[in-house]
């Protein structure tokens, strides 16, 4: 418990900021961004243009023919957004299926409900993410935080003729600040925050410098570490012989070995992370034509975790070894075998070079990405969740009383990527945009089930166990590992036709081509298992968009857009044979895709208040669905028949006085299967022909999961200039989403809802010249937030009922200094 008087510092700095927040406001989310050419800054500056180039061209974001969201970085600092997950909170439509730094791996981005995975996995997520990620030009896989970035543009509705396959949902664009040549320029930050429900604290620091080196060239350095403290008290955890996860159990009684329970302990606020962040960038102009800049980014992730906690378990004996007992463990409170550590390293290497041919401008996109995860999970009570028939082969008989079952989920990514892009620059009826696109990706995943401890018991006197051998090296009870190797050859263009004064005409084009090839083994020691298999696979397609678009107006613009997005297909890996065999239908998921139409209006008054609405329907094929089997509960992806997606999106934004300015924005979809399907599935029968028919059923009408009907967000900003040093800002933002499902019905796991929630944040800063100083509330009103619950039917439960859970209230100071 803490003391009362921090609970009553606490209170008084929430009701202070409450007062200041009930007199102010903020800056809106969608700002201006100024495009990098002067002269088109002059120009933009001019009519206030919000400048993007989600098309690949410097466009004021009302000529962009679709629904598109531009948030700049000032506004991203204020709302706290630090990762795409924060940034979901802050969109409407937009949703993310993860909870925290340690599911990085299974974390998928969802617009418009196009989804049909499960939301509670994880490891790492088999399916290519529903929507395209971003840093600049480069794709990239989602594990670098929103750091010295200039803005960021949510591109709503599938993309796949100029961002190709996993843009089937829509696009999120993370644009960079570049190095700025001729000027010298640095900042330097430090903050730290206090957070409810915890001892701990959250602290940080960064800093970033632009160094000019003659007028040709510039070098930018930026780098933060943030420390994120933990919430989650943990009861239960193993004592080990040593900081390694798979560490044998220390015995409470050693001269009991058969019959002792464990040696555990407690830890108060155990879910910790630390991030490191770095970018360099070198950019080179020779001349005003030729624009060169060379990129490193580098994310370094560590932690333990998760953010789980079990409010429904009241407490009692521990279900194998009844001398321990738990106390009920209420919100932010967890029982767990396991401090479940994980770790991530990623790095991009990025190469961007523009040609201004006069007539066009030739840009190159090359790109370097790796990545490599490691998540440690407490599986005890999924295993005990197991058939009956082939419980022994992991916990001997009788069952050990020290049994944890540590899942061990590892990953390595490297992606090469190249684009190259002409993009005209005339005045004249026709724009084009044409490319070339090549990608070759490598992607090994494996997960590892371990037993600490087990080998040993399994030889004790008395103890039986109906395996066909001796467990693994590190005492591993199952290794599933598979190797992707993907290769996407495209060619991309889009042409728009200026028919006439206020009417553009657009056409684009995509025609691609994939090969997969998918490497598998399977290795279950306990049940005499070795398996290794071979898949490959040849897609080949064409996706398209047409839109118009009719100014009808000056600044108001009505248009209609049919667009196209897909996703690559691929390969599961589980044991064929033996106990926990799994048909081989469920081998291969077959790509998925989705035809967009939408109909929208946007536009600009006089007075600078900027509005778009639009309404939307998407046709999916073939929807993938990320989850497990139903019975042996392995990691895969099946295809389902067709859903759809229909809704409409309304934003607006604008100053109501001289220092007050108002960003909103509401959305509201139905996504829902249309049509029925039956998945097979393994009965852990072992027997051939055993399998159970529609253990994964989908029944039209049934709404997909991690998609909220309804979800929206606000934020008021205030700026006020005392004098010409001192300048007060503060905001106040809120975002809702709706309840939502947690995934489609599947024999053995459960159906829950995710309840709705609302969050709140606030902002108060002042800057005195260089120096600035803010106050800032994340989470304002301590909302506990669930994002994931355990699906998996166990007879243990509520010990093992698992709600993934979001921060509580965070309240900091941020100092700065800026030259």
């Amino acid at each position: 418990m803490r003391s009362r008087d921090i609970h009553a510092v606490r209170l008084l700095g929430v009701t202070a900021l409450s007062g200041v927040l009930a007199s102010l406001a903020t800056q809106p989310a969608l700002a201006q961004d100024a495009p990098t050419d002067t002269a088109a800054a002059e120009e933009a500056s001019s009519g206030n243009d919000i400048v993007v180039t989600a098309n690949r061209r410097q466009q004021d974001v009302t000529q962009i023919p679709y629904n598109i969201t531009a948030v700049t970085a000032e506004s991203l600092e204020r709302s706290g957004v630090a990762t795409l997950e924060d940034l979901s909170r802050q969109v409407p439509n937009l949703v993310v299926t993860s909870s925290g730094n340690q599911f990085l791996g299974a974390q998928r981005q969802i617009m418009r409900g196009l989804n049909a995975s499960a939301n509670n996995r994880n490891g790492v997520a088999l399916e290519q993410n529903p929507v395209g990620t971003y840093l600049g030009n480069a794709p990239y896989a989602s594990y670098f935080q929103v750091e010295d970035i200039e803005r960021v543009e949510v591109l709503r509705g599938p993309q796949g003729t100029l961002y190709g396959s996993g843009a089937l949902g829509g696009a999120i664009r993370l644009i960079p600040n570049q190095p700025a040549l001729g000027r010298f320029e640095g900042r330097l930050k430090a903050s730290g925050a206090d957070i409810a429900h915890s001892a701990d604290y959250d602290y940080g620091f960064g800093g970033l410098v632009n160094i000019p080196v003659g007028e040709t060239l510039a070098v930018r350095l930026s780098a933060s570490h943030d420390y994120e403290g933990g919430f989650i008290d943990t009861y239960g955890i193993f004592a080990r012989g040593s900081d390694d996860p798979i560490g044998k159990p220390i015995l409470a009684d050693p001269s009991q070995p058969q019959t002792s329970a464990p040696s555990v302990y407690n830890k108060k606020d155990a879910n910790t992370s630390r991030v490191t962040n770095i970018r360099g960038a070198i950019r080179w102009q020779p001349v005003a034509e030729i624009d060169i800049t060379l990129a490193h980014n580098l994310s370094r992730l560590k932690g333990f975790g998760p953010s789980n906690d079990t409010p429904a378990y009241q407490g009692g004996p521990d279900p194998l070894a009844p001398s321990i007992s738990y106390p009920d463990t209420g919100e932010y409170e967890v029982v767990a075998r396991s401090r479940q550590p994980f770790e991530r390293t990623s790095n991009m290497t990025t190469l961007d070079m523009s040609y201004d041919l006069g007539f066009a401008t030739l840009s190159s996109t090359s790109s370097y990405f790796k990545t490599d995860g490691e998540v440690w999970v407490d599986g005890t009570w999924g295993n005990l969740g197991l058939p009956p028939a082939y419980l022994p082969y992991y916990t001997g008989t009788p069952i050990n009383p020290r049994y944890n079952a540590i899942y061990q989920y590892a990953d390595r990514t490297t992606s090469k990527t190249q684009e190259l892009r002409l993009v005209s620059n005339g005045d004249g009826p026709i724009d084009y945009t044409v490319g070339l696109y090549y990608q070759r990706e490598k992607a090994r995943t494996a997960w590892n089930g371990h037993a600490p401890g087990q080998q040993a018991y399994n030889q004790l006197p008395g103890v039986t166990t109906p395996g066909f051998g001796p467990l693994g090296p590190e005492e591993f009870i199952f290794a599933v590992s598979g190797t992707n190797r993907f290769t996407e050859k495209a060619a991309f263009g889009e042409i728009t036709w200026h028919a006439i004064e206020g009417l553009d005409l657009t056409a684009g084009v995509r025609v691609f081509e994939q090969k997969l090839r998918r490497s598998v083994d399977n290795i279950l020691p306990a049940f005499g298992i070795s398996e290794s298999s071979v898949n490959s696979a040849k897609f080949s397609d064409a996706k398209f968009r047409l839109n118009a678009t009719y100014e009808y107006t000056p600044g108001h613009r009505v248009y209609a857009t049919f667009s196209q997005g897909f996703r690559r297909g691929g390969a599961n890996a589980f044991a064929l044979t033996g106990f926990i065999r799994e048909p081989a239908s469920l081998l291969n998921y077959e790509p998925d895709s989705v035809d967009n139409f939408e109909v929208g209006v946007k536009g600009r008054f006089a007075n600078g208040w900027r509005y778009t609405a639009d309404v939307f329907l998407a046709k999916w094929k073939d929807p993938q669905i990320g989850g497990f089997t139903a019975v042996n509960f392995w990691p895969a992806v099946f295809n389902g028949k067709e859903a759809e997606s229909k809704g409409f999106e309304l934003e607006l934004s604008g100053n109501i006085t001289d220092t007050l300015s108002f960003q909103g924005g509401y959305a509201y979809t139905k996504a829902t299967l249309t049509e029925d399907f039956c998945v097979e599935s393994g009965d852990g029968s072992g027997v051939p022909g055993g399998d159970i028919p529609c253990a994964i059923v989908g029944t039209k009408g049934t709404s997909l999961p991690s998609a909220p009907r309804h979800s929206g967000t606000f934020s008021l900003n205030y700026e006020h200039d005392l004098n010409d040093e001192d300048t007060i800002t503060a905001s106040f933002n809120g975002n809702y989403k709706g309840k939502s499902r947690m995934n489609l019905p599947t024999l053995g796991a459960r159906y829950p809802m995710i309840p709705s929630y609302w969050l709140f944040n606030a902002y108060v800063g002042w800057s005195h010249g260089p120096v600035s100083a803010s106050l800032f509330a994340r989470n304002l009103f301590d909302k506990r937030t669930v994002f994931a619950v355990n699906t998996r039917i166990t007879p243990y439960a509520p010990i093992d009922l698992y709600e993934s859970v979001g921060r509580p209230r965070t309240i900091g100071i941020e100092l700065g200094y800026k030259w």
